[in-house]
């Protein structure tokens, strides 16, 4: 088991863009610079490549009050989860657990608490 802070992930309304005329969507400079910041938490703290069949929990710590959907959150960390290979994907095929809970603002800034773990079948 593992479990470490992130910075607050932008939305996924921010991480990814389209180009007007164009069908591929790319990755936003803000997506770009979260999943750098992501990667240099995962090489300072020395996070494990992740295998297997896995669970994760992901506590949000807001940087304000304001209402949000937290699924907008979910896709951007994971992929920089897996582009930092600390998961090895974000398909059910390795995520057999996903939970997300909401804590109280503690600061202006925001971040996110991951706990990764081999999944247990309730089974």
């Amino acid at each position: 088991m593992i479990t470490f802070r992130l910075p607050y992930p932008p939305s996924v309304n921010h991480y990814w863009r389209k180009k007007q005329g164009q069908q591929k969507n790319y990755i936003s400079a803000e997506g770009k610079q979260y999943r750098q910041e992501v990667w240099l938490v995962s090489k300072k703290e020395r996070l494990p490549s992740m295998t297997g069949r896995l669970s994760i929990s992901i506590v949000i710590y807001p940087p304000d009050q304001r209402e949000r959907d937290g699924s907008n959150l979910w896709k951007c960390l994971l992929d920089s989860l897996v582009e930092c290979r600390v998961l090895p994907g974000d398909s059910n095929r390795y995520l057999r657990r996903e939970s997300l809970e909401w804590a109280e603002q503690v600061d202006k800034v925001g971040h996110v608490v991951v706990t990764i773990k081999e999944y247990e079948s309730a089974a």
